[in-house]
């Protein structure tokens, strides 16, 4: 009987749970190293469909932008007025808007850096990844069912049994980075980020390397081998700071 990989999936609440941050947050943030890159962040994700909920994040930017206004249209009444005197009242207004819109980005990109990290914005792009071969699994069952196909049993087992390691990979990754986040001296020792199931993956083999169960289980590989990546690099970063086990 085949084992169903329905509750496979990574969901939005597993990461939720798993990172203590919304998912949208993650996602703008974990590669946005300047305010441009959220901004660009924000622009694609919105354009590609990627944010779950892309009101939210645009009403907390205009919420922001209100009382930024607010604030920056205080502060150039006495430079304006009592300062620069010659500069025409549109103008005034114009550099007020657009110095309102820098100042809530600005405030926006420095709330999320102070929570999403780089090495978050990897995992969960992984979670994704893998959430794909999950997709991709059920789809070629619902294949079978639909087209009474009969498929190498045994190489559907393999694939299952890399997607379970990758899985629990990625659940321990993300609940490390968190701890480590929250707590950058945790880590009782390095044997903890270094731990993995990457060689355990590279034993598995399926009967035809042209499958699709092939490339299931190759691509399965490699969220398993990114995810380690992420995990020495914040093995390294725990190096540098000095922390002894």
């Amino acid at each position: 009987m085949k084992s169903s990989v329905r509750d496979f999936e990574i969901t939005n609440n597993d990461l939720k749970a798993l990172t203590g941050l919304d998912k949208d947050d993650v996602l703008l943030g974990g590669t946005a190293f300047t305010v441009k890159d959220y901004f660009l962040n924000l622009v694609n994700g919105i354009l590609s469909a990627n944010l779950e909920s892309p009101r939210k994040e645009l009403t907390l930017l205009i919420v922001l932008w209100l009382f930024s206004v607010y604030i920056v249209g205080t502060l150039s009444v006495l430079i304006f007025e009592r300062f620069i005197p010659i500069i025409p009242g549109w103008l005034s207004n114009i550099i007020i808007v657009l110095a309102a819109v820098i100042t809530s980005l600005t405030a926006r990109w420095y709330w999320i850096q102070k929570y999403v990290t780089p090495f978050l914005g990897s995992l969960v792009k992984q979670a994704e990844n893998y959430n794909q071969v999950v997709a991709d699994m059920r789809a070629i069952d619902r294949q079978e069912e639909e087209h009474k196909q009969n498929l190498n049993f045994r190489d559907r087992q393999k694939v299952v049994e890399a997607m379970e390691l990758a899985r629990y990979d990625l659940v321990r990754a993300f609940t490390i980075e968190r701890k480590f986040r929250k707590n950058k001296d945790y880590v009782d020792t390095e044997d903890e980020l270094s731990i993995s199931n990457v060689a355990t993956l590279l034993q598995l083999r399926v009967s035809d390397p042209n499958s699709e169960y092939a490339r299931l289980l190759n691509e399965t590989l490699q969220v398993a081998v990114r995810t380690q990546e992420e995990m020495r690099k914040l093995s390294t970063l725990h190096d540098r700071q000095g922390i002894q086990p």
